[in-house]
C-alpha cells in the first residue's frame, strides 16, 4: 500500500485494491485503444536511422540496441527474435523503436506479447 505523504493531509493513501484497480485501468487505456498497434505501424513505415540526440535511451533491454538501425529494421529484428523463440529480446526491439517517445513505448511495454504477436502477424512473412 502506497505511504501517505504527511506534508499533504489531503492526499489519501490507495489501498492495494485501490492501486490494482488503477494499474488495471491504464493497461485497459493502452490495450482497448490498441495503441500499441499505431506505434508498430509506425515503426514498421519508419526506414531512417534515430538521431541520437532524441533517442534517450538507445539499449532498452540487454543485446538489443538501436545503434544506426531504423525502427523499421528493429521490428525485422523483432521477428526474427520471435522465430528463434527470443521473447524478451522480440520485445526488446520493440521497445527500442520508441526510444524517443516514452508514451509510445510503454504502450508496447503495457501490450507485451500482444505487441510482438501484433508485429509477427501483420508484418512476417
Amino acid at each position: 500500500m502506497a505511504e501517505q505523504d504527511q506534508n499533504n493531509p489531503t492526499e489519501k493513501a490507495l489501498t492495494e485494491q485501490e492501486e490494482k484497480d488503477l494499474l488495471d485501468k491504464v493497461r485497459e487505456k493502452y490495450l482497448l485503444v490498441e495503441e500499441y498497434k499505431i506505434n508498430i505501424d509506425w515503426a514498421w513505415s519508419n526506414f531512417g536511422a534515430p538521431r541520437e540526440e532524441r533517442c534517450k535511451d538507445p539499449q532498452v533491454s540487454p543485446g538489443v540496441t538501436r545503434q544506426n538501425k531504423s525502427a523499421h529494421d528493429c521490428v525485422v529484428m523483432c521477428i526474427d527474435a520471435h522465430i528463434r523463440n527470443q521473447f524478451v529480446e522480440a520485445l526488446g526491439w520493440l521497445l527500442v523503436t520508441q526510444c524517443h517517445n516514452d508514451n509510445a513505448r510503454m504502450s508496447i511495454a503495457v501490450a507485451g506479447g500482444a505487441a510482438i504477436t501484433y508485429a509477427v502477424t501483420t508484418y512476417g512473412s
